[in-house]
């Protein structure tokens, strides 16, 4: 059996734990308890490029020092370090600035990505279908309403937080995020830009 030995080296801008072997950058795409680990490779072997190729489910893992998972708080190097001290806004304040909104995530589904869509950047997604988002592709993995402020606090929580009822993969640039407003229009995001 394949064996990729994983060493750990940090986590990116959407808090995913990265690793790196044999000169090659890994994302583990949805690092939680109890979950089996899905390793993507990371586009252009970026730090912070989005999960490109996943590796196959055959491929037995390793992961030096640890995998890094996000129900335990911090990442490996966190734990690692002394506290320093340092404490979070006062709750109460961050909630004055805060409103509900509600959003609508939709994912590609990959029973219905026949053209090898997921993971792909938005850009790519409109290049491949004539410059339009294809809807027969995507499903609604989360619909409800979320304490934030801005779009942008909708990608963290779906990348680090994932709230209840979201039953899809964490956050990636193929994904559409809908916000509609009390009046009942929509707006529509993906990580890279606003969608149009």
């Amino acid at each position: 059996m394949e064996k990729l030995v994983l060493l750990y080296v940090g986590r990116d801008s959407f808090s995913r734990p990265v690793f790196e072997a044999e000169g090659k950058l890994y994302v583990d795409v949805d690092p939680c308890e109890g979950w089996a680990p899905k390793i993507c490779t990371k586009y252009g072997n970026n730090f912070d490029g989005e999960p490109d190729v996943a590796i196959r489910e055959d491929v037995a893992m390793e992961f030096i020092p640890g995998r890094d998972l996000w129900d335990k708080g911090k990442s490996i190097r966190e734990r690692q370090m002394p506290d320093t001290g340092e404490t979070l806004p006062d709750d109460s304040v961050l909630e004055k600035k805060r409103h509900v909104m509600k959003v609508t995530l939709y994912q590609v589904i990959p029973e219905r990505d026949n053209e090898h869509l997921l993971f792909a950047s938005f850009c790519r997604v409109k290049q491949r279908c004539g410059g339009r988002v294809p809807a027969e592709s995507y499903g609604v993995v989360y619909s409800g309403e979320l304490n934030i402020t801005t779009p942008e606090e909708a990608f963290v929580i779906f990348n680090a937080y994932h709230p209840e009822g979201h039953n899809g993969h964490s956050m990636s640039v193929s994904d559409v995020l809908e916000h509609t407003d009390s009046e009942g229009r929509s707006e529509f995001y993906s990580r890279e830009q606003r969608a149009k």
